[in-house]
């Protein structure tokens, strides 16, 4: 039955894994790559020291870290797809949302609430979702690596990126551009593969 399906375990098709790790490769981009590209611009917006820019994203670290166990718990229960969703389109609305009123104080609360979408779209739910969709040790093993890979690339591709979007749009223009790559991938991710092609339940 449908209401047993949280508990019920799931077969993902082999291309699935290339999608989600990249998935991932944008998700780590945009959330964690990309903020040390923005920090020089942010200085300058803002008129203050370096460090107190640097500050917002290490409050939403900290939020993170402190989200994880409730996010692993979710996807545990077979929420996995529906949290990487929703987290992905939150943090897209956070992110353009900072850049209409891009003040350091609005830096702090809007990181501090990309906290908790980094806790759901990063590494932590895909681990779970993929360790439960293979039986066999060597599969998950690779399945894991693989998206870990992606993950990886992330700063050789986000951190040149984000700097010619900042010097062709300014660091406003370049974070709009980030949010609706972020918001894309996390459609097709999570609201297409996992449902409909990349997985089918037991």
């Amino acid at each position: 039955p449908d209401s047993d399906r949280s508990t019920l375990s799931f077969v993902m098709h082999p291309r699935a894994i290339w999608a989600i790790g990249c998935g991932q490769l944008v998700n780590w981009g945009v959330l964690f790559f990309a903020y040390s590209v923005l920090l020089i611009p942010l200085e300058e917006s803002f008129g203050a020291p370096r460090g107190l820019g640097a500050g917002a994203f290490s409050l939403g670290l900290l939020v993170s870290a402190a989200a994880a166990p409730m996010v692993g718990r979710l996807a545990d229960r077979g929420q996995g797809p529906a949290v990487m969703r929703a987290g992905g389109l939150l943090a897209a609305a956070l992110l353009i949302a900072w850049t209409i009123v891009p003040t350091l104080w609005m830096t702090y609360v809007i990181w501090g609430a990309l906290g908790l979408c980094m806790a759901a779209i990063l590494y932590e739910p895909v681990f779970a979702i993929v360790g439960r969709a293979f039986s066999d040790s060597d599969g998950r093993l690779r399945a894991i690596a693989t998206v870990t890979v992606m993950g990886g690339l992330a700063s050789t591709a986000f951190l040149p990126g984000t700097s010619a979007l900042v010097t062709r749009l300014g660091w406003r223009g370049a974070v709009v551009v980030l949010a609706i790559g972020l918001a894309v991938t996390s459609l097709v991710v999570a609201q297409i593969i996992f449902p409909l092609r990349a997985c089918r339940w037991k």
